[in-house]
């Protein structure tokens, strides 16, 4: 089988040739890591010889969130630390956002949210909805240049990732706990005009990834996921995730942390994919391996299991024993793949990383065939 061909069988359920692995955040055909780095570029080619390429495209839906905590992978100086400021002019008055990345680190980070009040979500909701002509260009490119090589994945974010992603977490929350109906009045706008985006732009391409990241935010233990996975994430994502699933590109749901709780939830919406799986023993999982393909692996193609923690720190002798354990448990049946929870941020890439990343991919080779 070719790469893409791996992806896309397990995609829908099928039992490939072997198990696909993949870098998955980073490609040769994207700027999300420095490839001028001896060690990215290493990973780069381990990930051309040995496993299943996604390439990570940006599409304008016409969200117009002008969030600054998006994040902003590469570029620059990265021996030098940068900040960014981030404004956007209501009707209601400014809302200013502020982010920055340290010294020998890839990721931006939040330092001060566009929304820190009531009163500045009134600002943001003030805001017209923008234009939305989404162009394909980009991902018919990335198809192209990739061809057999994997697939393309366009990655916008759901309403409560979108929404969440303007405050800080905490004040969110409060936001949340003390006036709701405002909270699902900016998830409401935003649901609308995701699916507005996706309405005008999955008709153009085919055999895309589209990946909603943002569930987490309403699960154990950010929130509790019997009160609000439902109301902030089954509720509002159910018609995009049916857009996606109806127009023959793969729907992508993205959630960290605790799962047990949501399967369910994730089970009811459909998506092609649930990624990146954090399972026992880590100590952010609350499932194992065993009983994610149980409950929810008949229905979901499931792709991770490896902790990116565990790629920085264990003996490539533990990588190996951890990529057999997880391939024993995820892989029979088939609809299953291997990726890291996160990528590395690091700048320089260590090369105690680039080895386990080495034998990560040794590994499912060894252990993945079917």
């Amino acid at each position: 089988m070719t790469p893409r061909q791996r992806l896309e069988t397990v995609f829908r359920g099928g039992t490939p040739d072997r198990v696909p692995v993949t870098l998955y955040e980073f490609s040769g055909l994207d700027d999300h890591r420095p490839r001028d780095d001896a060690g990215y570029a290493e990973l780069i080619a381990m990930q051309r010889e040995f496993g299943e390429t996604f390439v990570h495209v940006g599409v304008d839906l016409g969200l117009g969130l002008g969030d600054p905590n998006v994040v902003l992978e590469g570029g620059g100086d990265l021996t030098q630390p940068a900040q960014r400021t981030t404004t956007v002019a209501t009707p209601a008055g400014d809302l200013t956002g502020v982010s920055r990345r340290e010294a020998g680190c890839i990721t931006w980070w939040q330092v001060k949210p566009l929304i820190e009040s009531p009163d500045d979500c009134r600002k943001w909701l003030s805001l017209p909805d923008p234009p939305c002509d989404p162009d394909p260009a980009a991902v018919i490119d990335a198809q192209q240049k990739l061809g057999d090589d994997g697939v393309v994945l366009v990655g916008p974010g759901d309403a409560v990732g979108l929404v969440a992603g303007l405050f800080h977490f905490d004040q969110f929350v409060m936001t949340l706990l003390d006036d709701e109906v405002l909270i699902l009045e900016m998830l409401s706008r935003t649901a609308a005009r995701l699916e507005r985006g996706l309405r005008a732009l999955c008709p153009l391409i085919d055999g895309a990834c589209i990946r909603f990241w943002g569930p987490e935010y309403a699960a154990s233990p950010l929130l509790n996921p019997h009160r609000y996975f439902e109301k902030l994430v089954v509720d509002f994502d159910r018609e995009a995730f049916r857009i996606v699933n109806d127009s023959g590109n793969f729907s992508v749901l993205h959630a960290h942390g605790h799962l047990a709780d949501i399967l369910d939830g994730i089970a009811e919406l459909s998506p092609a994919v649930l990624e990146p799986l954090e399972v026992l023993p880590a100590a952010t999982a609350d499932v194992t391996m065993g009983e994610l393909k149980r409950r929810i692996g008949s229905k979901v193609c499931l792709f991770g299991g490896i902790e990116a923690s565990e790629l920085e720190l264990l003996s490539p002798e533990r990588i190996d024993a951890r990529i057999k354990e997880i391939i024993a448990d995820g892989a029979p049946g088939g609809g299953f793949g291997l990726l890291p929870t996160s990528a590395p941020i690091e700048i320089p890439l260590s090369r105690r990383v680039v080895d386990n990343y080495r034998a990560y991919f040794r590994a499912a080779h060894a252990y993945g065939a079917y």
